[in-house]
């Protein structure tokens, strides 16, 4: 059994892990998460919910040594922060069976670094998709017995369409992050005197009357046909739309850990 620890803001863990686990043969897993939104990947069954009673490091550290304990798995995988989104992994100490991984992205490292007293694991194996700052990399190379370098696993993409013509817009984040990408759809529509659709995947309604919102998920199997996508420059997004570059719209948003601004650039410029 797989342990994966996701714990973060929005959905992109979610989405990432998810990703993760489809390329992974030795099923079952757990994840591992407070998120509000994890019903949504995952079955009921598949989830290890931090309760609203878990809150401080020992707390969390003793809920997931007990999960062990019941579920005895061979692997816990940690998503990107590798003590812990706040650190809550300062002096965790798993048992020897349990080998411990660690999936990385591209990290503001300078910002978390703070959060990295009393680090005392070692990853068996750490999973490297994009670019480390060299301080990041230096550590996961530092604390990493094997570091594999690879392109992104992504799902495979399901042709299928809203409409025969359609922008696409796709967002997990605020709803004023919703609205910017929203507004510049419709700018861009106007500009070119365009006849298409605009659909918005999301769970934010920006009550604009030229948006169509959808719940449809995952927002993937939309891109082919969609003559545009608009998306923030989250890794998923990046990720996922790289073969659709040419009609790929991206509108970076600030983050406290990740840089969107440095991912954009990156895809943009390949």
């Amino acid at each position: 059994m797989i342990f994966v620890y996701a714990c973060g803001g929005g959905r992109g863990h979610l989405n990432r892990v998810n990703c993760f686990l489809k390329t992974q043969s030795d099923k079952p897993f757990k994840v591992i998460t407070a998120s509000p939104f994890a019903k949504e990947y995952f079955r009921e069954d598949q989830l290890l919910l931090l309760s609203d009673q878990v809150h401080t490091k020992p707390e969390i550290q003793q809920f997931i040594q007990n999960q062990i304990a019941i579920f005895n798995p061979h692997r816990l995988v940690i998503d990107v922060f590798p003590n812990g989104l706040l650190g809550e992994f300062a002096g965790f100490t798993p048992p020897s069976f349990v080998h411990v991984e660690l999936l990385c992205r591209r990290v503001k490292w300078k910002k978390y670094q703070k959060h990295l007293d009393e680090f005392s694991m070692h990853f068996s194996k750490s999973w490297v998709y994009e670019t480390l700052e060299p301080e990041h990399d230096a550590f996961v190379n530092l604390h990493s017995d094997t570091v594999v370098r690879k392109p992104f696993d992504l799902p495979e993409i399901k042709i299928d369409a809203l409409s025969s013509n359609y922008w696409l817009i796709v967002h997990g984040g605020n709803e004023d992050e919703v609205r910017t990408l929203c507004l510049q759809a419709i700018d861009d529509k106007q500009n070119i005197n365009a006849e298409v659709d605009l659909f918005l995947i999301s769970e934010i309604d920006p009550h604009l009357p030229e948006i169509q919102v959808s719940k449809y998920r995952p927002a993937i199997d939309l891109f082919t046909k969609a003559e545009r996508i608009y998306t923030a420059g989250g890794f998923n997004s990046i990720h996922e739309t790289a073969p659709f570059r040419n009609k790929h719209i991206c509108l970076p948003f600030y983050r406290k850990y990740d840089d969107q601004f440095w991912r954009k650039e990156q895809a943009f410029n390949e």
